[in-house]
């Protein structure tokens, strides 16, 4: 490896470790941080937008696709600075019914075939019953999951950062 891929390679994993610990200890105004930055590059790309329309107009004397670009995307960055608090709480909830139904069906798949007869089963139904059970925490705990989730992404990218 080249010495500048070594020192980058070194950097990121240092930055994924700081951005872990900062949001296991600070997830909510990280959480709010993130909203923040996503509303303002698309308010970015909308003023971009929307001032290459504005140069295409002085040339052309028409607007083209980049003004409804440039509105379009001024509206989504209010869209997520408004909505992104519900729609992220929302997530958790949906997808611990898909891994509810998920671990529910893996499990009945694994009581009603036995392909092998000397293959335990053992190994696949705790696997099921891992997946049932983070489904219906998911399921019955919805708005404390994001955060638990947030954190522990955090902490495994940090792991997997100073692992590798």
């Amino acid at each position: 490896m080249s010495n500048s891929f070594k020192k980058n390679r070194v950097l990121q994993t240092l930055l994924a470790i700081v951005a872990g610990i900062a949001l296991i200890i600070w997830p909510h105004p990280i959480f709010k941080i993130v909203i923040y930055l996503i509303a303002l590059y698309l308010i970015y790309l909308g003023v971009i937008a929307l001032w290459a329309a504005h140069k295409e107009f002085k040339q052309g004397g028409r607007y083209g696709n980049q003004r409804t670009s440039g509105i379009v995307l001024c509206l989504a960055a209010l869209f997520v600075l408004i909505f992104a608090p519900g729609l992220v709480s929302m997530l958790p909830f949906l997808l611990g019914i898909i891994i509810l139904i998920y671990g529910i069906s893996h499990l009945v798949g694994v009581l009603n075939h036995r392909h092998f007869v000397n293959v335990s089963r053992f190994p696949e139904i705790i696997y099921s019953t891992i997946i049932i059970i983070v489904g219906g925490f998911l399921l019955f705990n919805p708005f404390r999951s994001v955060l638990f989730g947030l954190q522990s992404s955090a902490l495994a990218s940090s792991l997997l950062a100073a692992v590798s």
